[in-house]
């Protein structure tokens, strides 16, 4: 016969195993107060328990008997527990005095191994194999042997068949009842006391639960309004599926009623089953105030936030990497909010979609993915191409007609154009291609004043994203010009023979520092300008040789033109007077004869003779400050 095997647990949580009552072996063993002490036995291969000093005397239905030594305190109180163990099921036995020696016991069965993790160390996964001394292996009634031991049959297999229940135990020969032992039922996988959750993945399979009971017991589980029946199998397992559609998806806890029914009566146990198949998860701003990230928020860093269906965990996934949300659970709602700061780094500036995955998953191990994209645009900006004019300054001409400002801008972008402390909006046209526009606007004449001077021009330009890019620049405006013939030539204003005769100079005045043209008989002539940048005019000469202007008295005419570096142009016409003829002619000198004598002498005598015109005859020079010498011929 084998040796039944033992552990003890002693108060410090120590472990002794070892083996007693076979071949060999002793049949005592020794522990000290508050030991746990589990035998390799089933309750229906004991026939009795009694006391003997503080010893526990157990007998066996094979006559052996196993003395647990310090069992009990002098006073016959029990200072330890006793649990009997086989087939991965565990019984506590509880002991209370009877007549004399005799204790009676109670059993209250564990659920199976692995449950109640304090008590693992303490399970046999082997069955007892212990038999009744004058039983035949090859009995037909092995039914009313285990009904005369008081338990099921031991050599079936005790598969937690005993039932949570009391047999009194007085004497050798023990007692007996008639009939089929009562069922036991028991389950052990899919409910809340195994630990179980059925999440959204289970349940699609379908919600299955197992359990334990009497061997060829029928069993029916109900489940709210979903019930099925199964009968326990020769090892005494029993298992049921509940297909997806009669269990309700949800977040919820609901009983579970497990009836067995044998010839030996109806036992009932109740678990609960948990249901948690909800899991989701969402993007609620995937970034910006606008949900496109500009480039003033991709510089401060971009916050991505959501919502999660409970407290679950949110991992979410840019670019291939993964970092871990922060979650905000509200206990009322049984909602959370997600949250999660993004540096800088993770996003490269330009204009494009960067794809961003949430996963979340809850304790039932219940899993949701979903995609979405943040928009970034940090593209932005404006240039000035043309300030106005042809040469980049706005002259007299071109302000009369009004000036066209024209830039770029990176995109279909809004831009507005500041000029003189007025704002205007400008006219885009964008080129989708290539994904830049050209913008443009008029400024009317009146704008601009006469002068030289420089107007400030600010351009700012806003796309959709928030994005704002400003560029300034000046506009050159030059309206001034002007030119002036202030001597004509010659002391008196008339250029005599004299003058002419040494070359004749005309000067004026110019607004600037401008180019003086002078243009007599058809002939142009560049004039020299004296510039005086204080007060930025001008002074012009010209000498214009003897051989421009004929001699004689006449009036010439004179054309100043003047243009500026701004293309500015004006002119002025003068005439230059002339006067180089100058004669006279005394033919006859006086008298009749061309002889004064005494009479003509004593009554005057009168000269005659012609001059070139209307001058003073007698006089040193004529009108224009010739010089004549009159003489006869």
């Amino acid at each position: 016969m084998s040796a039944i095997q033992f552990v003890v647990r002693d108060v410090a949580g120590n472990l002794s195993r070892g083996s007693v009552a076979g071949e060999g072996a002793s049949s005592s063993i020794i522990v000290g107060a508050g030991a746990d002490v589990s035998l390799n036995l089933t309750a229906g291969q004991i026939l009795s328990y009694t006391r003997q000093g503080q010893a526990l005397q157990i007998t066996l239905i094979d006559g052996r008997v196993i003395t647990i030594e310090g069992y009990f305190a002098m006073d016959g109180v029990a200072e330890n527990t006793l649990f009997l163990s086989a087939d991965g099921y565990m019984t506590e036995v509880q002991l209370q005095q009877g007549a004399g020696a005799d204790y009676f016991a109670t059993y209250a069965q564990d659920s199976g191994l692995g449950k109640f993790a304090a008590n693992d160390d303490l399970y046999f996964v082997r069955g007892a194999d212990v038999i009744r001394a004058d039983a035949a292996v090859g009995d037909d009634d092995v039914g009313m042997l285990a009904t005369a031991l008081g338990g099921v049959a031991p050599f079936l297999g005790w598969g937690g068949a005993a039932a949570v229940g009391t047999a009194v135990i007085a004497g050798v020969d023990g007692g007996s009842t008639n009939g089929p032992p009562p069922p036991v039922i028991d389950v052990t996988g899919g409910v809340e006391g195994t630990g179980d959750i059925i999440n959204q993945e289970e349940h699609s399979t379908g919600v299955v639960l197992t359990g334990v009971g009497t061997p060829e017991g029928n069993v029916t589980v109900t489940i709210g309004d979903a019930t099925t029946t199964t009968i326990v199998d020769q090892d005494g397992n029993w298992s049921v599926t509940f297909p997806p559609e009669e269990i309700p998806t949800g977040e919820y806890d609901i009983p579970v009623d497990v009836v067995i029914v044998t010839e030996g009566g109806e036992a009932t146990t109740t678990e609960t089953l948990v249901v948690d198949t909800v899991i989701g998860a969402s993007i609620d701003a995937s970034g910006g105030a606008d949900g496109v990230i500009n480039a003033a928020e991709y510089d401060g860093g971009i916050t991505l936030t959501g919502t999660v269906t409970g407290n679950d965990q949110v991992t979410v996934t840019i670019g291939g990497v993964d970092y871990e949300a922060t979650v905000v659970y509200d206990a009322t709602s049984l909602t959370g909010t997600w949250s999660l700061d993004v540096p800088t780094s993770v996003w490269g500036e330009g204009e494009y979609s960067a794809d961003v995955t949430i996963t979340t998953t809850d304790a039932a191990g219940n899993s949701f993915s979903t995609s979405g994209s943040v928009e970034v645009d940090t593209l932005i900006g404006t240039s000035i191409d043309a300030t106005g004019g042809a040469d980049g300054v706005i002259n007299i001409s071109e302000a009369a007609g009004g000036v066209t400002l024209t830039g770029t801008v990176t995109g279909n972008d809004a831009v507005t154009v500041t000029v003189a402390g007025v704002t205007h909006a400008a006219a885009v046209v964008y080129d989708e291609v290539s994904n830049t526009g050209t913008w443009a606007l008029d400024l009317p004449s009146s704008l601009f004043t006469e002068g030289e001077y420089d107007m400030g021009v600010t351009v700012t330009t806003t796309d959709a994203a928030g994005n704002t890019a400003t560029t300034e620049g000046t506009i050159a405006v030059d309206t001034l010009i002007g030119v002036s013939g202030d001597a004509t030539g010659g002391a008196d204003g008339v250029v005599n023979a004299v003058e002419y005769g040494s070359g004749v100079v005309l000067t004026g005045s110019v607004t600037g520092n401008d180019a003086v043209t002078v243009t007599i008989n058809g002939q142009s002539y560049d004039g020299v300008v004296s510039y005086d940048d204080v007060s930025n005019t001008g002074t012009w000469s010209l000498a214009v040789p003897t051989s421009v202007m004929g001699q004689g008295e006449y009036s010439q005419g004179v054309t100043v033109t003047t243009t500026d570096a701004a293309g500015n142009s004006a002119s002025t016409s003068m005439t230059v007077e002339v006067d180089t003829l100058i004669g006279v002619d005394a033919n006859a000198t006086g008298g009749a004869d061309g002889v004064i004598n005494g009479v003509e002498y004593g009554s005057g005598v009168v000269l005659t003779g012609a001059v070139a015109d209307h001058r003073a005859v007698g006089l040193p020079v004529d009108r224009d400050g010739d010089r004549v010498a009159a003489r006869d011929s």
